[in-house]
């Protein structure tokens, strides 16, 4: 066997595949296979050259799940790392995470690297938006609440496929986030290095219906997986906040199809007893919101009332400023007239007249 067995997705272009996979060929840990797999209906010329690269061809229509497990079949790594075709791996990361494994328990059985690995909340893209700030607790599941902390870079113990019968193959999107959440529910344990190792290249735009995917996937994961895990824990608190995720997403309250599949599926089996003390929490996070809505309208009244306030204010200081601009163009014409009054009296005093008569005042005066 060897330690690391990498798989690597082709997409539709064939450059940022050989980017990625160029740097796992750079690793200084170089124990590991690299099994590239194909789609059919795509096919992509991949010129990188290495004995460590397999390619594997699984044929046309088939979902990311399968595609996957066609390369678990022929895997022989110790380790299994699933590669996007948008990650860049630094030089040391087979390394960091080889001697990660083996200092580990047999209980750990997943290591990350990160902070760079953390992923958007709220699944609305394909790992863009904000990061936590520090490092999350994958032993408590409400970091698992509309969120997947162990996104790229993941080395997963091969034994855990064996024991979970691979991956998941009707999901389209959450694959991997299938895969962590029936880990946690089965009591294995995950591990995230400080170090960041995997560099995440902008993936661009996403499809128009991206979003509408990766809700349908969560509650497939959710039904079937997450909320008999919460169930099991009696964290009915999280199956609440995790419920109202979903009644409160914008896909949801857009209505359709889509949201009809999704309530069936979120409150699929559940007893009665747990979907009675759900209701009751979303009934208190209702009340909370109605107060809050209440409050948002006092201010806005306030707000309203403040508005004009300062309209009005705003009228008289722009009156004043009037009135001000009135009194300076009076002030400025009556400057103006004194200065013609003193021009016209020195004008007067120079004159043949004015000394003339000064003189006839002086001779009288004598």
């Amino acid at each position: 066997m060897t330690a690391f067995t990498i798989i690597l997705q082709a997409g539709a272009d064939a450059d940022p595949m050989e980017a990625s996979a160029a740097t796992l060929i750079a690793q200084t840990f170089e124990d590991f296979e690299l099994l590239v797999v194909h789609d059919a209906l795509r096919p992509i010329r991949f010129s990188l050259q290495d004995p460590r690269i397999t390619h594997l061809h699984p044929g046309a229509g088939l979902s990311r799940g399968e595609c996957l497990n066609v390369a678990l079949e022929v895997a022989r790594g110790e380790a299994v790392v699933v590669a996007s075709t948008h990650d860049h791996f630094r030089p040391s990361f087979l390394g960091r995470i080889h001697e990660a494994l083996s200092t580990s328990g047999p209980h750990i059985a997943a290591i990350g690297s990160g902070p760079a690995d953390l992923a958007s909340e709220r699944f609305t893209s394909d790992g863009g938006g904000p990061s936590h700030d520090q490092q999350p607790d994958l032993s408590d599941p409400e970091n698992w609440v509309w969120r997947n902390p162990l996104h790229s870079g993941v080395a997963v113990r091969r034994q855990v496929f064996d024991t979970l019968d691979g991956f998941t193959e009707d999901l389209e999107s959450l694959v991997e986030l299938d895969l962590w959440i029936r880990m946690i529910a089965s009591g294995l344990g995950f591990h995230v290095l400080a170090d960041s190792l995997v560099d995440r290249e902008p993936t661009g735009r996403q499809r128009a219906d991206s979003g509408r995917v990766l809700l349908a996937d969560y509650s497939l994961i959710s039904q079937r997986h997450f909320h008999p895990y919460l169930v099991q824990i009696a964290r009915t608190d999280l199956l609440a906040v995790n419920i109202e995720g979903f009644l409160s997403h914008p896909i949801f309250q857009g209505g359709g199809d889509l949201a009809d599949v999704v309530v069936d599926r979120v409150l699929m089996d559940l007893d009665p007893p747990t979907v009675t003390a759900i209701m009751r929490q979303l009934g208190t996070t209702l009340g909370n919101l109605r107060r809050q809505t209440a409050m948002a309208a006092n201010r806005e009244v306030e707000i309203d009332r403040l508005t004009l306030d300062c309209q009005q204010r705003s009228d008289q200081l722009r009156q004043s400023q009037f009135d001000l601009q009135a009194a300076l163009d009076r002030l400025g014409s009556a400057e103006l007239d004194r200065r013609l009054a003193q021009d016209e009296l020195a004008r007067w005093q120079a004159s043949m007249i004015y000394r003339a008569a000064r003189k006839a005042k002086g001779k009288l005066g004598r």
